[in-house]
């Protein structure tokens, strides 16, 4: 297990060098592709802001990306997930949502989705969703990024038990859009 868990972390550091260079590209590919498509989500004016309010969140989408970034179900799979892990989301930093096509990605050198933490003058956590997006993927996602702030080691079946927990309580959750008149 320990040996899983070690060609992991190396995998995951190798992975973290090929996205620093994929963000070096990210521009030549905003030229080529375009990023029609930007949402710009984040907290309230600080008059309306509660305590416990999430961090920003910006959506990126290439023109041939495939589906829809929700992020309310993002924001959702975050919560949910810091609830398994008894965590409070509180003050995470800024988390930039990349949705890209698989041409789109291979054109990176990106062939699966990934979760980076960007450190530097600001601390940032970058998603890569690469092809249609899910609720597993945002639920990966969601623990990845809570694993790496709060520096905590979960197990490979704890890991599989939130996940799985995640993805049900998406299932059952409800959009009160949907019932509205028209």
């Amino acid at each position: 297990m320990k040996t899983a868990n070690s060609d992991w972390h190396s995998a995951f550091r190798a992975n973290q060098r090929n996205r620093a260079l994929a963000r070096l590209s990210l521009a030549a590919l905003g030229v080529v592709v375009g990023f029609p498509a930007l949402t710009l989500a984040g907290p309230e004016p600080a008059a309306t802001n509660k305590p416990d309010d999430l961090t920003s969140v910006v959506v990126m989408d290439t023109a041939d990306a495939p589906g829809t970034v929700d992020r309310l179900r993002f924001t959702a799979a975050l919560e949910l997930t810091a609830a398994e892990l008894h965590l409070i989301v509180r003050d995470l930093p800024s988390i930039v949502i990349f949705h890209l096509s698989k041409d789109a990605g291979a054109k990176l050198g990106l062939s699966v989705s990934s979760t980076v933490c960007s450190t530097g003058s600001t601390t940032r956590y970058e998603l890569w969703i690469i092809g249609e997006p899910s609720d597993l993927t945002y639920s990966y996602m969601a623990e990845n990024i809570l694993e790496d702030h709060f520096k905590l080691k979960v197990e490979d079946s704890e890991r599989a038990r939130i996940l799985r927990t995640v993805r049900s309580r998406l299932n059952m959750t409800v959009d009160a859009k949907a019932f509205r008149r028209q």
